[in-house]
Parts: structure tokens; sequence; C-alpha cells
């Protein structure tokens, strides 16, 4: 028996995918963000159903995340977000990869005469977030030169918002964008893939028309970014996770429950404990304040959750039974529990939640 079960609803992913093509498609392409595991939910079998339902490029974190997509028979473009280096622009599948170039010393490192086919470059611009991003106009030109010279091929240009609520960022940060795409121009490049708008800004902002293409990242997994608790566009929580009861114990007002007497009881209780902890992703954070379902009711987490335990109060339950099931995150008849729920106890957002599952628990798609 599983202590603990994952389920991804298929249904849910094809149901996101179409709602999000149909709110922002407008005849532009789609680029999927399945960094991190696919954000904790599985980036080979999440991939595959992408690739099914007429998704038109991925984006991962880093090259190991490329590798696995690409040995698992994943053909369609996929554009490395994170840093990169010599080592991973000869490695296996290179060819096939687009690699996002965001430093100047990485424009230093691209220039090697001797590569036999040129890389394939997404051209990231700091325009004014301060993470990553080319910002130096020597770099820019260097990388003109090297795209004419055949040693790289810049196929792409993007940048990332700061904030969708400051306009005059916003207006500075567009007008920086398209400074660089000017240059481009005048220099006889015409890229491919231009992006700027994510998650955040495609929910709040105007389209832009002079990008191709648009990513998002967590509206696929039915979640929001932080802020937005809704907006016209419909999404469904795709994953759900669930654990059983395996000890029932009755204990009397005064004991205490788990480490460091975090829970003493105010009253007689009836404890469960159930067999996943904080090494399985519930988060530590969570004791004494989070809540689960079973039975159909809400029922508090006390003491503190335990590498591979919790323990919850169901005294309020009539006839509960060892082996019921025990939803961490998912919906029974009356009750749904989300990340957005836990993150919200925690001070915290919903996808520092999802990627921190842990990936040797298998997820079931179904």
């Amino acid at each position: 028996m599983n202590r603990c079960e994952i389920s991804v609803s298929i249904t849910d992913i094809e149901y996101n995918i179409r709602n999000i093509q149909h709110s922002f498609g407008y005849n532009r392409k789609l680029i999927a963000i399945v960094k991190s595991n696919a954000y904790g939910h599985d980036i080979i079998k999440f991939s595959e159903i992408l690739q099914k339902n007429s998704v038109d490029q991925l984006a991962v974190n880093d090259y190991p995340e490329a590798f696995a997509l690409r040995k698992n028979g994943i053909t369609l473009p996929i554009l490395i977000m994170n840093y990169s280096g010599p080592e991973d622009w000869s490695n296996t599948y290179c060819e096939t990869l687009e690699f996002s170039i965001s430093t100047n010393e990485q424009v230093e490192l691209l220039d090697n005469k001797f590569r036999l086919t040129p890389i394939n470059i997404h051209l990231k611009l700091e325009t004014g977030m301060n993470r990553t991003g080319i910002y130096k106009i020597e770099s820019i030109k260097r990388i003109i030169e090297l795209h004419h010279l055949g040693i790289i091929n810049i196929v792409g240009v993007y940048s990332h918002f700061a904030s969708v609520r400051n306009s005059s960022l916003i207006i500075k940060q567009v007008d920086a964008f398209k400074g660089v795409l000017k240059i481009l121009k005048k220099s006889g490049i015409f890229v491919n893939k231009i992006h700027l708008e994510s998650s955040q800004s495609l929910l709040t902002l105007p389209i832009f028309s002079f990008c191709n293409y648009y990513r998002v990242g967590v509206l696929l997994y039915g979640y929001f970014p932080p802020s937005f608790s809704s907006s016209s566009i419909n999404i469904k929580p795709i994953l759900s996770i669930s654990s059983f009861i395996f000890r029932l114990k009755k204990i009397y007002k005064g004991e205490i429950v788990g480490y460091n007497e975090s829970y003493v009881a105010d009253s007689d209780k009836v404890i469960a404990t159930v067999p996943i902890g904080f090494a399985d992703g519930i988060p530590r954070g969570l004791s004494n304040i989070g809540k689960v379902i079973i039975q159909d009711s809400l029922c508090s987490i006390i003491g503190s959750i335990c590498m591979n335990y919790f323990m919850v109060d169901v005294s309020h339950i009539k006839n509960i039974i060892t082996f019921a099931k025990v939803i961490i995150v998912g919906a029974s008849n009356n009750n749904q529990l989300t990340f957005d729920d836990h993150a919200n106890n925690l001070n915290t957002i919903n996808s520092d939640l999802m990627v921190n599952i842990n990936s040797s628990i298998p997820r079931v798609f179904s």
C-alpha cells in the first residue's frame, strides 16, 4: 500500500491548455514552463501530454531537464532558461536545444571559433528586474557579431516584467526591450521568437502585438500567480495528494502529541497518525495550523509534523476508521484544500509548495 498517492488529472490539464490558448493565443505560440520537474508534477509525463495537445514549445530550468525530455521522446523545441556553459553547449542533443544567454560573462564564453555547429540562443535582456539578463550594449553588439560569424544563431529574444502594477516601470521595460529589437533588425537579424509576457502580465496587461510567443507557468497547473485570486480565465488544479490513517488512539487532557510539547491536549481527544511527513513534502510549518480532509470533514494537524508522520485531531468524526483516506490537497464532496490554502497559512506562494513534493513519490496520471 502506498503511503502517499499523488494523482494528476489529464482531463484538467487539457482543460487548462484549451482555456489558456483561447484567452491569450491570438495566433501566437505558447511556451509551456515545465522547469523544476514541471512545478513538481513530473516533467516527463506532463510534457508528453503537452506535446499531444498542440503546445508549441517547452522551457526548462537546466540541461539535465532538457536531456531527460529528449531521452524520453519529447521532440518539441526546448528552451533552457537558467545558466548554461560550454559543457552544456557541446553535450548530447545540444543541437536540438535553445539556450538562454543572460549574462555578459556567457557572451565571452560563446566566442569559440572552433565550434562545428552554431548554438541556438534566446537573448535574455535586462530591462528592469535586476535578476538576470544582458545589459551591456557591448555584449549585445558582440552577440550580433557572433551571429553573423555563424558561431551562434539568435532564435529568440525575451525578458521578464518586474511588476505588473507599476505602469512607469512597465513602459520603461517595454521601451528597453523594443530598443534592442530595433538594433537587431538594423543589423539584419530577424528574430523568430519574441516573448515578454508570462502568467502575471497575461492576466493584467494588454496583449503586446510585437510578441509572437508567450510564456505560461503556474496557470497550466491550475493556479494563479501570487495576489491573483481569480480571473476571467477558468482553470482547474490538476494535482491531488492523499494518504491514510494507519493508527488511531484516544488521549486524555494534558497529554502531549509529537515532539517538543508543541501540542498539549486541552481535553480528551482521538488522534490519527498519517504515515507521511516533511520528507515527503508536507511543510513542517503546517504544524498545529494546517488542515486535512478526512471522511468529508476538515481536521486539524496537531503537534509538530515529523519527517515521516503527522498527527490529526479526529475527535469530531463519528465512526472514524483506520485506513480512512486523508486528503492533503484535493477535494471531497463538500470540502476542498488547495496549495493556496496551505500557502496562505505559511505566508508563501503555491509554487513553493508544489516544487517541494518529494520527486520519488510516483505521480499517477489518469
